[in-house]
This record gives C-alpha cells, structure tokens and sequence, in this order.
C-alpha cells in the first residue's frame, strides 16, 4: 500500500536522521558506516520493501487464519460431542448383565477397546428400560443398582434411593448442599394398559455425552419400581446407553467405525461419534487449506526472491564501494559486520512491518469471531506461532543471502 511505501521511503529514513544527530551513537564503532549507507538503501529500495512488507502481511496473516479456523473447528467439534462415541442397543443387547448390573454390550465394546489400545479417559454404561414421561417425553429408566453399579467401577457419585423418591440425571456437578422439590413424573412402560409408576425426581450428577435424539433424558429409581415397569417391558423397550471418551480420539476414528459395525442395525437405536464427525468436518476444509497454503508459499517465496534478487542487482556498485573502504583501512571482518547489519534490516523490517499489519487483520478476526456462534480462541495466539514459522524461514533466507552477498563482494579483493 501506499502508507506502507511512505513508510519504508520517509519514515524509516527520519528515524536514520535521527539516529545519526544523536552523536554519542552515530559515532560508535561502524554505526557511521551503516546507518549513512542504510539511509541510501531504503530510499532507493522503498517499493521493493513495501511489497515485500505487503505480501508478508498476507502471509502471516493467511497462516493465522488458517490456523485459527483449524483450531476453532476442533474446539467447535469438541464443545458439541463432549464424548469420542455415544450410542444405545436396544433388544438382546440392551440387557443388563444379572452378575454385573452393566449392559452385557459393555465387556464387548472394552474387548475392541483393548484390542485397538484406545485409553479412556471416561464412560458412562447403563442399561434400563424406555419409558413415557408424563405420558409425552421418552426417558430411559434406570435401576438403582445398575446406575450405582458403573458409578462404583467409574468412580462417580452413587444413588440413594428409597420409595418413589427418584434421580434425574443431569449433565453438571450437584452438590450434596443442593436442595430442591421433587418433579413429579408419571412412567410408563408397554403403551396403554402397561405398567405405570409415580415418582418425585431430584437433580444428580451424570457426565457430559453426546447427544442421543432417542435416548437423551434419564432417571433411577429404586429397584423395586423399576421391576414393576419390567413386568410390562418387551425386549425392544431395553435399551442400554453406553459412551466413552478417549485420550487420542483424533486417531480413534477406525476405533469409532468398528464400534459401530459391531452393532446390528436391528439393535442399533442411535449413534453419535466425535471422530467421525471431526473427520468428515476436516476433510471438507482440506482442499480450501491445501490451496490456502500453496498461494501462502508462493507468496512467501516470492518474497524472499525479490529481496534477494534486488540486494544483488548492484553488487557491482557495492563491490567498488567496499574495496575503496579497504583502502582507506576498513578491515574485511569490519566490512561484513556492516554488510550483515545492513541486509539484516533489509530482510527483517518487512516482516516487522507485516506483522503490524498482521495484527490489525487479526483484530478484524476476532471481533468477527466474537460474535460467531463458535468458541473464540484468540487468534492472536495462532497468529503469533504464523510470525515466528515465517521469521524462522527468513533468518535461513537471510543467512544464505548474506553468506552469497558477502562472497561475491570479496572476489574481486580476494
């Protein structure tokens, strides 16, 4: 832009001017030499600098974003599936085991874990009976001695029930302090003419899973209630819940699709995968971010081409200049320290200057973000990692240029 050409062309040759009134500095050891032939250089190469500045602001800048919509589309993945799989069986496999109390899907599924090597990091396995709430809203009933049976194995906290006094599971931590009125719900079991019970439901604590259109509310009750629901239960009306959380679900998705074949489509009520969703979500984004990143380096490339090819198109002047220095008594070891302080700036106050203009861009971002109905991250954060990858690339840029400036300055001399 043109403000960043004024930059590079008046500003940066103001602060030279300032730099050589202030004596004490403009004097001490080689600062004479390079500032006064700084203040050549970055008027004579203004538009080069610009542009380099310019194309590493688009960069940086495109870097971070595609950064940052990596990482908020993680996030986003891992906000909305709180578990790596949740699913519910219903019929033969939504029994619950008579020695356990667990669902007899659970020893099968934690045999494919082991076989996968796939650590949890947390589950939830109950198994009950579905219900009509109020004679509307589906609910999944679950025993007492079920729900305290996985909350003993999962270290969770248990149930204690007694009479109609029943518990609705919710997805954050109650404490014991906590007191509230019962929610009266009728249950039914086995449509009109079933078996019906009456309860008082309390709030209690229950992980965090995915959601399940078809199993997503669940209440205990005491045993000898939940047996006069049994009675009326047919096999379609058990269904067992089982979910899990994996510590490297990124890499768990053959895990999720095996999980899933092993259930018949029969018994199969519903199934929700974080993975699988991740997968889908990031393969829809790679080609944008593939292409995303062949302009950005490019771009980048191009960059550092032009520095490198503009620093020697007068490397014949700057031959002659360097060699007339010597013979006023400017040592070569003097010479390349004024060289490298000299392509230092060159290199690098384009890529200060475009990661200025980085953070304004990153600002327009997050104010947009902000506002999405996705987490915001900070991609300050991404932008900062985009800075330091570039400046990493641009001092190897650097060093090979000065190495071949410094080289071809003394081949005459030498």
């Amino acid at each position: 832009s043109f403000g960043t050409f004024l930059l590079f062309s008046q500003a940066s040759v103001a602060i030279l001017r300032m730099l050589q009134r202030r004596l004490s500095f403009f004097y001490n050891k080689l600062n004479l030499l390079t500032i006064g032939d700084l203040v050549f250089r970055m008027k004579e190469n203004a538009w080069v600098l610009a542009t380099v500045a310019v194309l590493s602001a688009c960069v940086i800048t495109a870097t971070g974003t595609i950064y940052t919509a990596q990482a908020t589309m993680l996030k986003d993945t891992e906000m909305s599936y709180p578990h790596a799989v949740t699913f519910a069986v219903s019929g033969e496999l939504g029994v619950a085991s008579e020695e356990t109390g667990l669902p007899v899907l659970a020893s099968a599924v934690e045999g494919i874990l082991a076989e996968d090597k796939v650590t949890v990091s947390e589950y939830a396995a109950l198994a009950g009976l579905m219900a009509k709430m109020n004679s509307d809203a589906s609910i999944l009933v679950v025993p007492e001695s079920g729900f305290n049976a996985w909350a003993k194995a999962a270290g969770r906290k248990t149930a204690t029930l007694a009479g109609s006094k029943a518990a609705l599971l919710q997805p954050v931590e109650i404490s014991d302090s906590y007191v509230t009125e019962g929610i009266p719900m009728d249950l039914v079991v086995g449509g009109e003419g079933g078996a019906k019970i009456s309860v008082e439901a309390v709030p209690h604590t229950f992980l965090n899973t995915n959601y399940l259109s078809a199993v997503h509310r669940f209440v205990v009750v005491d045993d000898a209630l939940y047996n006069k629901l049994a009675v009326a239960a047919s096999l379609d009306d058990r269904v067992s819940f089982l979910s899990y959380e994996f510590w490297d679900w990124q890499k768990a998705q053959e895990t999720s699709q095996r999980l899933r074949a092993s259930i018949p489509d029969a018994n199969l009520v519903d199934f929700a995968s974080r993975t699988e969703m991740y997968e889908g979500r990031r393969q829809m984004t790679a080609l944008t971010a593939m292409i995303a990143m062949f302009v950005t380096v490019l771009f980048f490339i191009a960059a550092g081409s032009m520095l490198y090819f503009r620093l020697f198109g007068s490397i014949q002047e700057d031959r002659e200049k360097y060699q007339s220095m010597r013979r006023l008594g400017i040592s070569s070891e003097e010479i390349n320290r004024v060289i490298s302080a000299q392509v230092k700036v060159i290199f690098f106050a384009p890529i200060a200057v475009g990661s200025m203009h980085c953070g304004f861009a990153m600002k327009a971002l997050s104010n947009v973000l902000r506002n999405m109905p996705w987490p915001f991250l900070g991609v300050f954060r991404y932008a900062i990692y985009a800075v330091a990858g570039f400046s990493l690339v641009q001092v190897v840029y650097y060093l090979v240029a000065r190495n071949a400036y410094v080289r071809e300055v003394n081949v005459r001399y030498s």
